[in-house]
């Protein structure tokens, strides 16, 4: 099964902000500075369990079509193993990819269909986008 541009998208200050959140809930306040990269989140929009699942591949990219916008793209990848049965048990599987250095100023985000508004210098209090 594939799954592109779906799931939770969430912004993080850095590589280590985005390795220390497993699941899109766990995202905590995010402080954006000027000339630096922001680094996307991406999570899968569904539980993939082990008992169930095999071979996740999550990649994620993100252009910059036009000065002030980002367009950030996920593609998942996974098997469902035959005759297996799901567990409750969410294995994590994360992608995440960076900017260049952003100046300050607005920027629109499309991941997907939707699109967000970001800031940069900006505190994110609730760092994702799509997220329940």
């Amino acid at each position: 099964m594939t799954i592109e541009d779906l799931g939770p998208l969430c912004v993080f200050a850095g590589h280590d902000e985005r390795n220390a959140v497993l699941f899109a809930a766990e995202a905590q306040k995010q402080t954006l500075r000027a000339g630096t990269g922001v680094v996307f989140g991406t999570f899968p929009p569904t539980c993939l369990a082990e008992s169930c699942n095999t071979g996740p591949n999550y990649q994620c990219d993100v252009d910059r079509t036009e000065p002030h916008t980002l367009v950030v793209h996920s593609r998942l990848s996974y098997r469902h193993k035959p005759g297996s049965v799901c567990t409750k048990g969410c294995r994590p599987v994360i992608a995440g990819c960076e900017t260049e250095a952003l100046e300050a100023g607005k920027y629109t985000v499309r991941y997907g269909s939707r699109e967000f508004a970001l800031r940069v210098p900006s505190v994110l209090g609730k760092p994702c986008f799509g997220a329940k």
